[in-house]
């Protein structure tokens, strides 16, 4: 077992891995976590520098909380529903100090 940040599909590689259609689900995490060529994305996905990404909905804007996959709807979708809920007398673009 092993523990990254939440923002890891924000690694473009891992991202990559994700969206490999050519496989089922369970075939691409077990290609991400087994195959060689992802020790590295994992590496840098790894450790506590990614703490303030625990929170993305404190972001003032979804950009910000998922700079790669910002225009994929899911996201849209997850991003609002959680701001919502956990932040609900936050305005529109303002982030948590």
């Amino acid at each position: 077992m092993f523990s990254v940040g939440p923002d890891f599909d924000q690694n473009p590689t891992l991202l990559a891995g994700l969206r490999d259609t050519d496989l089922s689900m369970d075939e691409r995490w077990q290609k991400l976590s087994e195959d060689p060529k992802y020790t590295e994305a994992w590496g840098e996905a790894d450790g506590m520098e990614h703490q303030e990404n625990w929170f993305v909905e404190g972001c003032g804007n979804i950009k910000d909380a998922y700079p790669t996959t910002y225009l994929e709807p899911d996201f849209i979708a997850l991003y609002e529903k959680v701001r919502k809920e956990r932040y609900p007398d936050m305005s529109p673009g303002e982030s948590l100090p």
